[in-house]
């Protein structure tokens, strides 16, 4: 007998959160070829092809692997929608060769006779792609199309709505199969053609014979009806098959399971989401009222991730050390990901929120969100927030997680006694010590441990303070730009600053001098005062270098000796505060504190630029203390204005952050893929200076890069000019560059090129490579889309650490 019901198809691998990835028929089939010995490829996919295992009575199971190159798969691809069927990624294999299948001929029973034909269009487009139990394409298609706006559901429309669209995307899918078949040289036919041919042939026999064919309509009535649920219960149909052909009237695999009396668990059980065959009902009920922990992160980078990640290890470490069996720690997932009906009132919710720009919740929690407002249940889930925030950002600083943490509070969720653990970037980043300190605390509030008291209940600073003396003097050496609102490669001087690649720096845009003596006049100071809670800063230095003379003071506590009226306190709290203090008397001023005042004045938001240089590079030319960055100007934007400004040798304050990427620096052997947008070249320029400087220093030959950049037209001399000294290194084996365009072609659609799609997935599958990003959150989101479709399943989340993403927003 052969285990499998076609020769060809896919694997299925349940996933932690409940979802399958590759063919959910397949599951069980999967999970029994695993069991027998099949090793599954190190990069799991969509789209891996299960071997061929064979069964013959008194013998033990035999595992044939299929190369894929013998039966390529057909891509789906649409003649009109072209580039939004190519993101979408879907294929399947070229014939259905039914397997499980026999002959009783004579009493004598063939068991393995295996049968192939053609595939009907239908047959793949309607219900293997389609069925919301398979592959479940259609809402997909639907979102690919444009026709749904992309904060809409495809389940929460009206059921009208939903069935228009689903009809649509059906019909354009069933369209797409036929013609990537035809266009791939494999036969099919199409479900008009077949029902007129059985229709004549039923026709004919019933003017011969005066009746018509028994048969089974399920099998013969194209399934175009099947987004309809009542389709798939089917009927008690007036057919039965000649004694010529059967069917195994038992399963393959459990007569094997049962016969060799051999229950298995798998080896990698906790790795591949497979349990125990064995598992009994009564096992599986209590698993399922057991109290969940849940993990979820929402980014518009990959910090929270690794952060929850991270998170999900420690924790399920903890409950295993401490015999909390009765706990469950689920695998860390998007926020968006989250289902509202599977969180429990004796679950924990543990999210990890980063803040997109502005304080608001990134895209990847905002469907959440929207699901807790659209439901009117109470939910009673526990829950606690960490913030990733930063909080040199004072107005916005954990904006995010406080959005969510008052969402889930209005909505009946119970807080634990840490509701918001507010961490610190400009602490430390990625903030590991922080998510130390907030595991110890839910140890605590879910008494895992005994809780000590001795640690401090959070690492992160105040968002009123600013650490002045992790900031350094740099100055401006020069300035080059092919275009005045094109990129800008600025060149400063950082001396006795030290710096890896893909480290960031952080500038404090220094005030006018002007603007600074007039607010010293306001307080009525000489700029020679010492400010103590500053690193104890010169009052002249914290106004041009920290002050946010733009804004209102913070608080006006410092003015309670002074009897002002409300109109006086209406100006102190909405004007900016070099304003609101003119309406003060010199002697009320003097009267104040000064370091009251000072701890009411609002501190100005660094810009963050990466580096676009490698120091290791620049020392090698002798320019150690030089360091580049390359920026796109905005009009009206402080930073843009002080660049455009600044003169030769004039002073500000910076701080260099670096991001922990010591993994892809030290992986000199793996290949690279690189992709960038506009100012996005900076951290690509620094990555593969270093690359190139360790090709020179001859240390090491490191693995080829492939290289992606799109760009403004107006910047093209200064692309490529960056990129000339990569390609004749020899560290760049495939460059693709596009400028912008009247068509709005993008350079990340250049990766569904043919040879491209290849080197690219092979470097991806087979050779370890990794992905470094850096670009718009809309191309940054664009790429991984389109180089999932290609590698066969969420790359980000296959590649872990290996794809790093960096998204930006303008500074203004």
């Amino acid at each position: 007998m052969v285990w499998n019901g076609q020769l060809l198809s896919f694997a299925g691998y349940p996933q932690e959160d409940g979802s399958v990835l590759g063919d959910p028929a397949n599951v069980k089939l999967t999970q029994a070829i695993i069991e027998l010995g099949w090793q599954p490829p190190e990069l799991w996919t969509r789209w891996d092809l299960l071997p061929i295992v064979t069964m013959a009575e008194g013998d033990e199971p035999s595992i044939i692997e299929i190369p894929q190159e013998r039966f390529p798969l057909v891509r789906i691809e649409h003649p009109k929608y072209s580039l939004q069927f190519q993101k979408l990624g879907l294929k399947w294999v070229p014939a259905p060769a039914l397997s499980r299948l026999g002959f009783d001929i004579g009493g004598v029973e063939y068991t393995a006779t295996p049968f192939v034909g053609w595939f009907m269009d239908a047959e793949i487009a309607v219900r293997d792609l389609a069925d919301s139990f398979r592959y479940n394409a259609l809402p997909d298609v639907i979102r690919a199309l444009g026709w749904l706006d992309p904060s809409q559901s495809v389940e929460t429309l009206p059921e009208h709505e939903r069935l228009l669209l689903l009809s649509r995307a059906q019909a354009e899918l069933n369209f797409a199969v036929y013609h990537s078949f035809r266009q791939a040289g494999v036969r099919m036919t199409d479900s008009m053609s077949a029902s007129a041919i059985f229709s004549q042939f039923d026709d004919d026999y019933f003017n011969r014979h005066g009746y018509r064919l028994p048969s089974n309509p399920y099998y013969l009535a194209p399934p175009q009806g099947s987004i309809i649920p009542l389709w798939h219960r089917g009927g008690a149909p007036n057919y039965n098959p000649p004694p010529l052909i059967c069917k195994h009237v038992q399963d393959p695999v459990n007569a094997w399971r049962r016969e060799s009396l051999c229950l298995f668990t798998i080896g990698g059980a906790k790795d591949s989401g497979y349990a125990s065959s064995g598992d009994s009902a009564s096992d599986s009920d209590v698993l399922e009222s057991d109290p969940a922990i849940h993990i979820a992160y929402c980014s518009t980078a990959t910090t929270a991730k690794k952060l929850a990640t991270k998170l999900h290890h420690n924790l399920t470490d903890i409950v295993h050390a401490t015999c909390a069996t009765e706990r469950s720690v689920k695998a860390a997932i998007c926020l968006n990901d989250v289902s509202i009906q599977d969180l429990g009132a004796k679950d924990t919710l543990l999210i990890i929120a980063s803040s997109a720009h502005g304080g608001s919740v990134p895209l990847n929690g905002t469907g959440f969100l929207a699901s807790l407002q659209a439901s009117s249940a109470s939910i009673g889930v526990r829950f606690s927030v960490f913030g990733n925030g930063d909080t040199t950002y004072t107005d916005t600083y954990n904006g995010a997680a406080q959005s969510i943490v008052a969402s889930l509070t209005q909505h009946g969720a119970q807080p634990l006694e840490t509701t918001l653990f507010a961490a610190d970037t400009a602490v430390q980043n990625p903030p590991w010590r922080a998510l130390e300190e907030w595991l110890r605390l839910i140890r605590r509030d879910l008494e895992l441990e005994e809780y000590s008291s001795g640690s401090p209940a959070n690492l992160s600073s105040s968002s009123d303070d600013v650490q002045t003396g992790i900031f350094s003097t740099a100055r401006m050496i020069s300035k080059v730009s092919d275009d005045p609102t094109g990129l800008q490669q600025i060149t400063i001087g950082v001396k006795g600053l030290s710096h890896e690649p893909l480290s960031h720096l952080r500038l404090h845009v220094p005030n006018n001098r002007s603007a600074v003596r007039n607010a010293l006049r306001a307080l009525g100071l000489n700029g020679k005062e010492i400010v103590s809670k500053f690193e104890k800063s010169t009052s002249l230095a914290f106004m041009t270098n920290f002050a946010d003379l733009d804004r209102p003071f913070k608080h006006i506590s410092w003015a309670s000796p002074l009897e002002l009226g409300d109109s006086e306190r209406q100006s102190l709290t909405s004007l900016p505060w070099p304003e609101a203090v003119k309406i003060l008397r010199k002697e009320q001023c003097l009267a104040c504190n000064l370091e009251g005042i000072i701890t009411a004045i609002p501190i100005s938001v660094p810009r963050t630029y990466s580096i676009a240089s490698s120091q290791d590079l620049m020392s090698s030319c002798r320019r150690t203390n030089h360091l580049d960055l390359v920026i796109q100007p905005r009009v009206g934007g402080k930073a843009s204005e002080f660049f455009r400004t600044a003169k030769f040798g004039q002073q500000f304050v910076v701080r260099i952050s670096s991001f922990g990427t010591d993994w892809l620096t030290s992986s000199r052997d793996k290949p690279v893929i690189c992709f960038a947008t506009g100012s996005g070249l900076a951290p690509i320029r620094s990555f593969l200076q270093h690359r190139l400087h360790e090709h020179i220093d001859g240390k090491t030959k490191p693995a080829k890069v492939t290289l992606l950049l799109g760009y403004h037209s107006r910047d093209a001399q200064m692309i490529t000019q960056a990129v000339q000294m990569f390609l004749s290194g020899g560290i760049v084996d495939t460059l693709l560059m596009t400028p912008s365009n009247a068509e709005k072609a993008r350079v990340q659609d250049k990766l569904f090129d043919e040879a491209v799609r290849r080197a690219v997935g092979n470097k991806i599958r087979f050779e370890g490579a990794s992905v470094l990003v850096c670009a718009s959150v809309k191309a940054a989101e664009d790429f991984a889309g389109n180089l999932s479709a290609i590698v066969g399943r969420d790359v980000r989340e296959a590649l872990g650490e290996r794809y790093m993403q960096e998204v930006f927003e303008p500074a203004v």
